[in-house]
């Protein structure tokens, strides 16, 4: 058992589900603010029959998950819930101990979506999701590869939100939920991007060999060989590609110069790099 691992996993899911538990009851909810997916069903839920929102949006992800189980990785499955478990259990009996913010409602709204895309973005880098439109999205993406899952989202999202004018009578609340909603979505993904740097390079030079074994002996990680011709010199050149961790291509580069230091090499950030070494496939 990894514990360093799973010390990991459970780090980020505690404090992403408080973060995001935190947006909804202390800035969101309060304001009437129903920000998407099943948190913003469970909002609306909750304002009609004071039903909790944790348990609802527990009971809302059953079904998800049953159907996650049957098309998704088992991993992914017990990951998810998990996560939805906790989430439910911190929305209905940790955050509600903090108090709610009852002022500018724009202020309510922008930093409901911080927290909830810090939240979220933290759940994710433990590659799991609190469950929602995330899980039918994946599952979806799984059985349709050819299915445009992120329009069906965005509709089921812009539902929910419609619904808001309905349930709270206010068609601001509709417009504060779309700003919510557009902040959340910038920091999770701000985040994820800045948190998660890993880097592609593209490597060419004539000390090829040299380069090959330092990044197989100091990384551990794999590279791919392409032939090419130079555009100018037309003679054969070999072009190194390989993904790197944000620590490791610091050292490369610097290996890279001190071997060739007229190597033509391109580094680029690479948001997200699923495969041996890096992230999981779902």
């Amino acid at each position: 058992m990894d514990v360093k691992k799973y010390g990991k996993f459970l780090l980020l899911n505690i404090i992403g589900s408080v973060l995001y538990g935190l947006g909804i009851h202390a800035f969101t909810a309060p304001q009437q603010i129903a920000p998407g997916g099943a948190s913003g069903i469970g909002i609306l839920v909750n304002y009609v029959t004071g039903f909790p929102i944790g348990f609802f949006t527990f009971l809302f992800n059953i079904p998800l998950l049953i159907l996650a189980y049957k098309y998704v990785t088992k991993k992914f499955f017990y990951n998810a819930l998990f996560s939805i478990t906790l989430f439910s259990f911190i929305t209905d009996y940790v955050v509600v101990l903090f108090p709610t913010y009852k002022g500018d409602p724009l202020l309510a709204c922008i930093f409901g979506g911080v927290f909830m895309g810090v939240g979220l973005a933290l759940v994710h880098m433990a590659e799991s999701t609190t469950g929602g439109l995330t899980i039918l999205g994946v599952i979806l993406q799984k059985k349709f590869p050819q299915f445009e899952v992120g329009k069906l989202i965005f509709v089921l999202n812009l539902t929910v939100v419609g619904a808001s004018a309905i349930v709270f009578n206010n068609i601001e609340s509709v417009l504060y939920a779309i700003i919510a909603i557009y902040i959340s979505s910038m920091c999770m993904d701000g985040m994820i991007c800045s948190l998660n740097n890993n880097k592609f390079v593209v490597i060419i030079s004539d000390h090829n060999e040299e380069i090959k074994t330092y990044i197989s002996d100091s990384t551990r990680k794999g590279f791919t060989i392409m032939n090419g011709i130079g555009g100018y010199s037309e003679s054969d050149k070999q072009v190194i590609f390989c993904a790197l961790g944000k620590n490791e291509y610091v050292t490369i580069k610097k290996m890279i110069h001190t071997v060739d230091p007229h190597a033509f090499v391109i580094i680029t950030d690479a948001s997200e790099v699923i495969g041996n070494g890096f992230k999981s496939m779902i």
